[in-house]
């Protein structure tokens, strides 16, 4: 699954989700995650928060 991203400076990222195939089948971010954390200077320990906005007609709710 593909994910186009925001960050709080309102640049774009693009995402790949995907399932591991062998053992614990959980969700694992991939192509341009690794450029994500350099650019925004990530290390171990920092949390990073992923939510949807609601669309409506007029816009985000």
């Amino acid at each position: 699954m593909e994910l186009e991203v925001k960050d709080e400076n309102g640049r774009s990222w693009n995402f790949v989700c995907s399932l591991r195939k062998a053992g614990y089948a959980k969700p694992v971010l991939q192509k341009g995650w690794r450029d994500f954390v350099v650019a925004n200077g990530l290390t171990v320990g920092d949390k990073v928060t992923i939510y949807q906005h609601e669309y409506s007609n007029d816009g985000i709710k």
